[in-house]
């Protein structure tokens, strides 16, 4: 294989292998600016007065709080003390309620009638035949609908 055939190796330029990009932002000296110990003592000294500072903040909030709850109890208290008492009521009689006028035994027979047709229906009973009980009074047998047989039970 020729020598010229051979891949060539990337390398950097000589020009650049000496040069270093960061230095144009640092005008071109090779030392990083730093604090001096004066400059340092005195970041250090602010710090800390700033921090006294907030602390000496928050303790003024908290006495202000702290007297705004003492005069909130203060009145709270005199409210208390001058409101006043409340007192018994008085026993008021309560009125009975006025009877209604009686109506006819006829009136009131069908009115139960019609109440007790009503609740049959809504408890889906239905009534297959009247018996007389001993007393002679009519008792009604009921019956009921089985919806989803189709079947008429008696009870």
């Amino acid at each position: 294989m020729p020598a010229s055939a051979a891949p060539k190796r990337m390398m950097t330029q000589a020009k650049n292998a000496t040069q270093h990009p960061g230095h144009i932002l640092t005008g071109g000296t090779n030392h990083v600016k730093r604090r001096t110990k004066a400059e340092k003592a005195a970041d250090k000294q602010r710090e800390e007065e700033e921090k006294e500072a907030s602390k000496a903040a928050i303790q003024e909030t908290h006495k202000c709080i702290a007297a705004f709850q003492k005069k909130m109890q203060t009145d709270q208290a005199a409210a208390c003390a001058d409101a006043p008492k409340p007192s018994c009521p008085c026993p008021c009689p309560v009125k009975k309620a006025a009877k209604a006028p009686e109506t006819t035994d006829l009136t009131t027979a069908a009115d139960t009638a019609v109440e007790h047709a009503i609740r049959l229906i809504a408890s889906e009973t239905l009534v297959r035949k009247l018996e007389v009980n001993s007393k002679g009074k009519a008792v009604k047998v009921p019956h009921t609908l089985n919806k989803s047989s189709g079947k008429i039970s008696g009870s």
